[in-house]
């Protein structure tokens, strides 16, 4: 595995992780969490690897030499879970889903994005 595939495989942990703090310090995901450990574990674990398809397409691209798209993304995706940590953390309960859907669909765009201007022909 080659270091920039490091750092991606590191940013998806971070930013996975800093949205997981941020919705357990929310009043109604410790109230699930408390009535359903493994439920709700295992629900967010699925719903980060169905949304971590663009840290896939950054590893991959990787891999494939193109790291300038791949290590930008990186940065972007890290910059995104970061600006959203706040206000996920302290959303109404009525609120908190809305910001992690556009949290994701924040970094989908931006992946889609910088793909787009920074790739070259497809792979």
């Amino acid at each position: 595995m080659r270091p920039v595939q490091v750092a991606i495989v590191a940013t998806y942990l971070l930013c996975v992780g800093s949205v997981g703090v941020a919705l357990l310090l929310t009043p109604g995901v410790a109230v699930a969490l408390a009535k359903d450990f493994p439920g709700t574990v295992g629900a967010f674990l699925l719903i980060s690897v169905v949304c971590g398809w663009p840290w896939l397409r950054a590893y991959v691209a990787a891999s494939r030499n193109n790291e300038v798209p791949a290590v930008v993304f990186g940065v972007a995706s890290l910059a995104i879970a970061g600006a959203f940590f706040s206000p996920i953390r302290t959303a109404p309960v009525e609120g908190v889903g809305w910001y992690v859907i556009l949290c994701v669909l924040a970094i989908w765009l931006a992946c889609l994005v910088i793909f787009w201007f920074l790739n070259i022909g497809p792979e």
